[in-house]
C-alpha cells in the first residue's frame, strides 16, 4: 500500500487500508517538530512518512506560510507567499499565529487548522519552541511536541552544506551559520525548561542511526506520555 500526497491546501497522506491498525496514540492529533536550522527536522519527518506509506497509516503534513524564498524541495513544509499576501491575511486575522524572523514572516492559517482537526489521521506540523504552546492552546491535550536537538559540530555540518536559499552567497552563509548557532543552546535550554514538550529527540545523525532515532519517535507516539502542563 502507498501513501497518496494530496495537493493545496496542505499535504494529505491518504490511508488506503480501512482496517489498517491505529500505530499512533489515539489522542494525538498533531505531532509538531520543533529545533535549531539544520538539526535533521525535515529528514525525520520524511522518514515519518516513508513509514507511514510502508505501514498503511495516513498523516497529513500542515505548510507554513512565509514571505522568505523557499530552499529547493520544501514546497511540502512551505507555502510561499509575498509579503504583500501576508501582511493582507494578518489584518484580517486569518493567522492562528504569526512569527518574525530576520526580516521574514511565518504564519499558521487558522482556516488549516481548521480544516485538519477532526480528520481520523494525526498531522505532522514544524513549530518553534515559542509557538508550540498556540498549537497546544488550539487542541489541548491532543499534540506532542517533538524537540529535536544536534551537536553544535554536527549543526555547523549540515547548515554549511545545506544553502539557505537560491541567491545566498557564500559569504552570507558563514555568517548566517555563526548566528543560527549563536542561539541554538540558547533554545534549547529554553526549551527544556518551558514544560512545552513531550519528547527530546537527539537527531545527531553522527553519533545515532537514523533508525535509532525514527524508532525512539515511534516508540513514543505510540504510547503518548504524559502531556505537560501548558505555558
Amino acid at each position: 500500500m502507498s501513501a497518496v500526497l494530496e495537493a493545496l491546501p496542505t499535504r494529505e497522506h491518504h490511508q488506503t487500508h480501512p482496517t489498517a491498525s491505529r500505530l499512533i496514540h489515539k489522542e494525538i492529533q498533531y505531532i509538531s517538530f520543533s529545533g535549531a536550522s539544520g538539526v535533521g527536522k525535515n529528514y525525520l519527518v520524511n522518514k515519518l512518512l516513508d513509514w507511514a506509506a510502508s505501514s498503511s497509516f495516513a498523516f497529513g503534513e500542515l505548510e507554513t506560510n512565509t514571505t522568505r524564498l523557499l530552499r529547493q524541495n520544501q514546497d511540502r513544509e512551505y507555502r510561499h507567499m509575498s509579503r504583500e499576501e501576508f501582511e493582507r491575511r494578518r489584518q484580517n486575522n486569518e493567522f492562528a499565529w504569526v512569527k518574525e524572523y530576520k526580516d521574514n514572516l511565518y504564519g499558521t492559517l487558522q482556516s488549516d487548522l481548521e480544516r485538519s482537526k477532526s480528520t481520523p489521521y494525526p498531522w505532522l506540523i514544524h513549530v518553534t519552541h515559542d509557538t508550540v504552546c498556540n498549537l497546544r492552546a488550539f487542541a489541548p491535550g491532543r499534540v506532542f511536541s517533538i524537540f529535536c536537538f544536534a551537536s553544535m559540530e554536527t549543526l555547523r555540518h549540515n547548515l554549511k552544506h545545506r544553502p539557505d536559499s537560491p541567491i545566498i552567497s557564500r559569504e552570507e552563509l558563514s555568517r548566517l551559520i555563526e548566528d543560527r548557532l549563536a542561539t541554538a543552546e540558547e533554545e534549547e535550554m529554553t526549551a527544556r525548561r518551558s514544560g512545552r514538550f513531550n519528547l527530546f529527540l537527539d537527531t545527531d545523525h553522527r553519533r545515532r542511526t537514523n533508525e535509532a532515532i525514527l524508532n525512539e519517535a515511534l516508540e513514543a507516539l505510540r504510547h503518548k506520555p504524559g502531556l505537560p502542563v501548558a505555558h
